[in-house]
């Protein structure tokens, strides 16, 4: 069963970081999310549910810089029942989100939004195995978006740029500013007409 969802609740433990060959990071956390409801005049917590959150590559570094335990969250994904025979042989079963956003609730609290920026190299060696595996995630899905920030603004720079979308002269000048006579071929038309002007001027003041 596969659903999408948007759960409120609150997480249960510290967020579990590992890396994925697949898709470079992975970080997943439990919410449990409690039912409101009015017993003889007052709101009283019923059952309280758990999900498994899982949170994948860039997503998953931000929650892992973002999320802690305690934390009222709001999480938006996919709904799946996962199922599974336990060391004892006893059949298991829990509702597990793979996550499209993680959100804190601001219903029951406050937060302050910082925007994502590229990051730059290491100045130094990791300080854990967890540090060396968060950079590594963090170096191959930073370079992914480098490169297709690069390849945006250079199609930006061609277009704004009026020679690169038109060139009178079909090439390039050379280092002294000089193009080749095969290139220039397009403006032999322009030379002929202009010499034979200047014969007929000559011709008429003879």
């Amino acid at each position: 069963m596969e659903a999408e969802v948007v759960i409120s609740g609150n997480v249960g433990a510290d967020v579990e970081w590992r890396t994925d060959e697949r898709y470079g990071a992975r970080a997943s956390f439990p919410v449990a999310a409690t039912r409101r409801g009015l017993r003889e005049g007052k709101w009283v917590d019923l059952d309280t549910t758990w999900y498994r959150v899982t949170c994948w590559r860039q997503l998953a570094m931000h929650v892992i810089e973002s999320v802690k335990k305690g934390d009222a969250v709001l999480v938006n994904g996919r709904l799946r029942i996962d199922r599974w025979v336990d060391a004892h042989g006893m059949p298991r079963a829990e509702f597990a989100v793979d996550a499209t956003w993680v959100a804190p609730d601001l219903r029951r609290g406050t937060a302050r939004f910082v925007r994502a920026r590229l990051r730059p190299e290491a100045s130094g060696p990791a300080e854990s195995e967890f540090e060396a595996a968060r950079n590594d995630a963090e170096a191959s899905c930073y370079a992914d978006q480098a490169g297709a920030n690069g390849a945006r603004e250079g199609a930006d720079e061609r277009i704004d740029d009026p020679w690169a979308a038109h060139d009178p002269w079909g090439g390039d000048p050379d280092e002294n500013g000089v193009i080749g006579e095969a290139e220039a071929s397009g403006g032999s038309h322009e030379a002929g007409e202009a010499e034979e002007a200047d014969e007929a001027l000559e011709a008429l003041a003879s």
